[in-house]
């Protein structure tokens, strides 16, 4: 009987702690207007943490281009413009297809998500500087394999 007790008053104590520690938290988060989001993004970086989400009809935009400027297949270019932020993906297509010997397939797989050419520009530098294979190349420059971002651009995890 008296352990029993014992832990009920126990159990009332942790509830109280955590409910005095919650309000400290708010209190020090909320001491001014603005400043716990100030601090939260000074700690995360400029962003905050948050990746922009693209405009809504970027991925359409990229597949029209894609259309008119490649001469890949539709499913392909649903393929490199799926959840795309920008034309980069085509971009990139396009600056691999002239520099790399590489593949349609791992064109696509290099320049999903990217915003700009700037996966070219990192398979040139490993190929020049390194004796790594075009797989491991792909895995180091790809934003979507380096990144592990979902089949929307969007990083894997609980953030969104």
């Amino acid at each position: 009987m008296l352990a029993g007790r014992r832990l009920a008053a126990r159990g009332l104590m942790t509830q109280r702690w955590f409910s005095i520690l919650a309000g400290a938290l708010v209190v020090s988060l909320a001491g001014c207007d603005g400043c716990a989001a100030d601090r939260s993004a000074e700690a995360q970086g400029l962003d905050g943490g948050v990746v922009p989400l693209p405009s809504p009809s970027a991925p359409a935009t990229c597949f029209v281009v894609a259309q008119t400027q490649t001469r890949l297949f539709d499913e392909q270019i649903f393929q490199l413009c799926q959840g795309a932020p920008s034309t980069g993906p085509v971009e990139c297509y396009q600056a691999a297809e002239q520099e790399l010997l590489f593949t349609d397939p791992q064109r696509i797989a290099l320049c999903r998500c990217s915003r700009s050419s700037e996966p070219v520009a990192c398979v040139n530098m490993l190929e020049e500087e390194t004796f790594l294979t075009d797989t491991q190349i792909l895995e180091l420059c790809s934003p979507t394999i380096s990144g592990g971002l979902l089949v929307n651009c969007r990083p894997s995890g609980g953030w969104y």
